[in-house]
């Protein structure tokens, strides 16, 4: 399962992790567990740092 809050900070080498792993799980044929809340939390980062641009 994938935690994510949005205190974490997503610079370029977080991001590419988290890219690498899901798209290891696609490879794979595995499935990414969420949480809503850290789903949501994800998306409200990413609209965090477009707004700080």
């Amino acid at each position: 399962m994938t935690l994510f809050r949005r205190g974490v900070r997503l610079d370029l080498q977080r991001a590419r992790a988290l890219q690498d792993l899901d798209e290891e799980c696609m490879s794979c044929g595995g499935i990414l567990l969420l949480r809503l809340e850290h789903l949501q939390s994800f998306e409200l980062s990413g609209l965090d740092s477009l707004a700080s641009r």
